[in-house]
């Protein structure tokens, strides 16, 4: 039985894998008349298109710039990587594109591109901008608002997240205190498992997916911020809670070089060594909701979605 359900996935990642070629192809023969009907003086395309933009670049000549948005797990180790579709990944990201912007989200791009981009190719690395903080009147609390904005995937540390809640709500601390969770995901039915088996439901409190326009609302409530990414830490949501000058908490860097450079950039938060997640994060949370000064401010400064824009056009039309 083992074999047959091996033999039946191993037939369904080849089904996929033939489908992605297949698409892939059809995508180039469309986009190809297109591009050679209208002539574009360069072509934008972003990471998920990656093999249409090595094609561009290859077979029909074209200026292409690729949009890189932070190196995921499944990329991680690509050079390393053995079989027929790694190699055509590796054979288009080398092709000669005429700029690669990769978004700096703490993943590491720089050593990545050193090693799976051409050495000759025009590269930069860019923090994305944030939108002007939206300041309400503080409202008299008897209680530390802990958030937690995220998907709610394995990659983010949610588990890890709820099980030092767990050990936070054993602990006599001099304030109330109380995780507010926002965000959506896979893991979201088992994180509401673990709440009521734990019975912390007087504790963490789940709001589900908000619309951006009314998250302003709770980086005014908010007095800590945490953010437990295994893959980079300096997402959109992380810049946000800096902009709004919260007390913030990251997960710090790892033996892989994730979010070495993170640390660099915002020293005044609160980095967490990765070995002991729970234990170092349930350490520092309680002396934050006992001493409530423990943590500077962010202070951070970053720079604004207008002029992160105007910069990014600026370069393209240079191009």
């Amino acid at each position: 039985n083992i074999n047959l359900e091996v033999n039946i996935i191993k037939k369904i990642f080849f089904i996929k894998k033939l489908n992605f070629y297949i698409n892939s192809a059809l995508h180039f023969i469309t986009i190809s008349l297109r591009i050679l009907r209208s002539k574009p003086d360069l072509i934008y395309v972003d990471r998920g298109n990656i093999l249409i933009a090595g094609l561009i670049t290859r077979l029909l000549r074209y200026k292409v710039v690729l949009r890189v948005m932070g190196i995921p797990p499944s990329l991680q180790n690509l050079e390393k990587e053995k079989g027929f579709f790694s190699s055509v990944l590796r054979w288009a990201y080398k092709s000669k594109f005429k700029w690669v912007l990769f978004t700096e989200d703490g993943s590491n791009p720089r050593a990545w591109s050193e090693v799976n981009v051409r050495k000759s190719v025009d590269k930069e690395f860019w923090m994305n901008g944030v939108d002007y903080p939206i300041h309400e009147k503080p409202k008299k609390k008897n209680r530390i608002d802990i958030l937690f904005i995220s998907r709610l995937t394995y990659g983010k540390g949610c588990m890890k997240l709820l099980e030092t809640i767990k050990q936070l709500s054993k602990r006599k601390l001099r304030k109330d205190w109380l995780l507010n969770i926002i965000g959506d995901g896979d893991k979201k039915e088992e994180m509401i498992s673990f709440v009521k088996k734990h019975k912390l439901n007087d504790k963490v409190k789940f709001h589900g997916k908000i619309d951006h326009k009314k998250m302003y609302k709770f980086y005014n409530i908010g007095d800590v911020y945490v953010s437990l990414n295994f893959q980079g830490n300096i997402s959109n949501s992380n810049l946000e809670a800096l902009n709004y000058n919260l007390n913030c908490v990251f997960l710090g860097k790892s033996e892989g070089k994730i979010d070495v450079l993170t640390e660099t950039l915002f020293p005044k938060v609160h980095f967490i060594k990765r070995d002991h997640i729970v234990k170092n994060l349930t350490l520092l949370l309680q002396k934050i909701i006992n001493r409530n000064i423990l943590i500077n401010k962010s202070n951070a400064k970053l720079t604004s979605w207008n002029d992160r824009i105007k910069k990014e056009i600026s370069k393209l039309k240079s191009l």
